[in-house]
C-alpha cells in the first residue's frame, strides 16, 4: 500500500510540476507575441516614413524643382557660347 501511495503522490507531483512549466512556457510565448506584433507594427510605420520621405526626395531631385529653384535664386541659362577660331601657336603641335 505504501508503495501504491508514493507513485500516485509522484505522477501527482510530476503532473503539476509539468502544468506548471507549461503554464509558464505559455506566458512567455504570449509575451514574445506582444513583442513582436510591436514590433511588426513599427517595421510598417518605418516603411510607410521611408515612402514619403523617397517621394521627397525624388521631387526635390527633379529638374523641374531644381530648375525653378535656380531661377528663383538668380541664375539665368546662358545663350551664347564661346569659342576660339584661332588657335594659338602654342596649342598646335605640328
Amino acid at each position: 500500500m505504501k508503495l501504491t501511495t508514493k507513485i500516485i503522490a509522484g505522477l501527482i507531483l510530476l503532473v503539476g510540476g509539468l502544468i506548471l512549466v507549461r503554464i509558464v512556457l505559455s506566458n512567455m510565448f504570449s509575451i514574445d507575441g506582444i513583442a513582436l506584433s510591436q514590433m511588426n507594427t513599427q517595421i510598417s510605420s518605418l516603411d510607410r516614413e521611408n515612402m514619403l520621405l523617397k517621394e521627397k526626395i525624388y521631387t526635390a531631385s527633379s529638374y523641374t524643382t531644381i530648375a525653378s529653384d535656380a531661377a528663383t535664386m538668380g541664375f539665368v541659362e546662358e545663350t551664347s557660347q564661346i569659342s576660339l577660331s584661332n588657335a594659338s601657336s602654342i596649342a598646335i603641335r605640328q
